[in-house]
């Protein structure tokens, strides 16, 4: 047998052995977390989680929020102190506490080291939290920086006054409404991102697949940027605005008077009316369509 058959077959077999070992390893580690050989799932799961609810006595100015699955909604509450509602289970908890001025909710995963590492991980089952939000209520005042970043789960914000406001997502849709949010950062990757009703004093709104979509929007300082979402306003006072995408359509009607320019390869263009000195409307896009209406 030629050496080198003989270092492919050896090599095979260190692969083949370490592969059992670690899949041995993973499935013991599942025993031990949920009683069984089995991977886990809805019903190994349905009698570990709790809901709760703590009240914060501390006072604070800013809201930090790190959520994984779980659905983020923020709120008004007519109480004096604000409180969270939250789910707790075996493997995971929320840890809610005051940090200096901020209030910090995160999400942390428990136990031992493998619930840690990616590959177990993703072995054995992140617990889906995707029907159990955390409801975060504030009372009426005007907040320092709120900042929310989740991956899946879905981010609604409603009435709240802030002078600064980051929302990052990946896959989950982005919904605020009702709101004075200061200087506005809005991420996601695939997610829709939809603001209504709200004024800010600048907004950075970036989107890949996500559509974006403002509603009786105020801002002084606009910018948004899609690959292929598309891109819907109405009633929106922007401001200077500049808008880019690939693909993505550009569409919807403006309050005020803007001088808009628009640099486009192959997308159809219909803009009704472009008046010079008005607020400067920048609208690039490859392939996607732009049509805008102003009203005084």
């Amino acid at each position: 047998m030629l050496k080198s058959t003989k270092v492919i077959l050896i090599t095979a077999g260190v692969l083949i052995g370490l592969g059992l070992i670690i899949s041995g390893i993973a499935l013991g580690i599942n025993k031990a977390r949920y009683g069984s050989l089995g991977f886990a799932n809805e019903a190994q799961d349905s009698g570990k989680y709790e809901r709760l609810s703590t009240t914060i006595d501390d006072d604070f100015e800013d809201v930090e929020i790190a959520e994984v699955s779980s659905s983020v909604n923020v709120m008004p509450t007519d109480q004096k102190k604000a409180y969270v509602e939250y789910t707790n289970g075996e493997s995971f908890e929320h840890v809610i506490k005051v940090s200096g001025n901020t209030l910090k909710i995160e999400y942390k995963e428990k136990g031992g080291w493998y619930n840690r590492v990616g590959f177990f991980t993703w072995f054995m089952g992140r617990p889906d939290m995707s029907d159990e939000s955390v409801n975060v209520y504030l009372p009426a005042a005007e907040y320092g920086n709120v900042y929310i970043a989740c991956v899946s789960g879905e981010i609604s914000v409603d009435d709240i006054k802030s002078s600064r406001t980051d929302i990052n997502s990946v896959s989950g849709s982005i919904k605020i409404t009702d709101s004075d949010l200061g200087n506005l950062n809005v991420n996601s990757t695939s997610g829709e991102i939809e603001l209504s009703s709200c004024e800010v004093t600048s907004a950075d709104i970036d989107s890949i697949s996500g559509n974006v979509k403002l509603d009786t929007f105020k801002s002084h300082d606009t910018d948004i940027s899609t690959t292929s979402g598309e891109v819907s306003l109405k009633d929106c006072e922007c401001g200077e605005t500049d808008i880019e995408t690939v693909s993505g359509d550009v569409k919807g009607n403006l309050i005020g008077e803007y001088e808009i320019d628009y640099d486009t390869v192959s997308g159809d263009v219909d803009i009704n009316g472009s008046i010079p000195g008005g607020y400067k409307i920048e609208v690039d896009t490859t392939s996607g369509n732009i049509k805008l209406d102003q009203q005084k």
